[in-house]
């Protein structure tokens, strides 16, 4: 099994490559990810309008930076952006990532 050092990690711990690139599938109201779709919609998102929703797939690409579809209001992760109320979301809600 191939491993790739991860220098960012406090301990130095060896980390499989399979792992590190491992497919994340994104939700888009709260940054919650996993390793299939199937499993991230099965849960139930904090963060989705409708009360009780599960978690809806984020369908763009993973990036460095995450900007507000409505406003513009930029992010370091899906879940730093939409945590915040957006000024210019028709329905008064969070900042949405654009894709």
């Amino acid at each position: 099994m191939e491993t790739e050092n991860n220098n960012e990690n406090r301990n130095n711990v060896n980390i499989p490559l399979e792992r590190l690139l491992m497919a994340k599938y994104y939700c888009k109201y709260c940054g919650t990810f996993a390793s299939t779709v199937s499993s991230l919609t099965s849960g139930t998102c904090p963060r989705n309008p409708v009360k009780g929703g599960r978690h809806v797939l984020y369908e763009g690409s993973e990036k460095s930076q995450y900007v507000c579809k409505y406003c513009g209001t930029k992010g370091s992760s899906i879940s730093s952006l939409t945590s915040g109320t957006c000024p210019r979301h028709p329905a008064k809600g969070k900042h949405e990532p654009a894709l």
